[in-house]
């Protein structure tokens, strides 16, 4: 029984042959006709006017500023009260140095807020920074997951902290 040769193979584009061991250029045209993809059914709507290229969802909107002062003013407040019910403690005589060092902690984590909604206020350059470490120690207390985390969102995403160039 004899085999017979298999048939040529020519190449994806159809311009060889193989002829066992090496390509070989075919004379002529492709033997296989190559097909284009068809071109896609739909096509994207082109952008709006004045469209800069950017991801909306990549702008942080404009009232940031306005939602960190407010949650930074709610900040010095609840700090503000605490380190008031520890000078009034320690004035009483009832604190241990345990105490003290709460309340030493308190009054910083107050100096630090109100720094912080003085530098958001007046578009300081550091403002950011002392936001953002305001956020971080009032994370340390009970209040911290409520107030604390919205804070170093807002303080991280704001982007109108500076003061606008002249």
């Amino acid at each position: 029984m004899s085999q017979q040769p298999p048939p040529p193979q020519f190449s994806p584009d159809g311009l060889y042959w193989w002829d066992g061991t090496r390509w070989i250029p075919r004379a002529g045209g492709p033997a296989v006709q190559v097909q284009q993809p068809p071109p896609p059914m739909y096509y994207p709507p082109p952008p709006p006017p004045g469209y800069g290229g950017t991801s909306i969802l990549g702008q942080p909107s404009p009232g940031l500023r306005i939602v960190l002062i407010v949650a930074l003013v709610i900040e010095a407040l609840a700090s503000g009260l605490l380190s008031f019910a520890f000078i009034v403690a320690a004035v009483s005589g009832g604190q241990d140095a345990f105490g003290y060092i709460l309340g030493a902690l308190c009054i910083g984590v107050f100096l630090v807020s109100c720094l912080a909604v003085l530098g958001a206020i007046l578009r300081t350059p550091w403002s950011r920074w002392m936001a953002i470490a305001a956020g971080i120690l009032i994370t340390w207390t009970c209040v911290g997951a409520v107030l604390g985390i919205p804070i170093l969102v807002t303080a991280a995403r704001a982007p109108d902290l500076a003061k606008k160039p002249a």
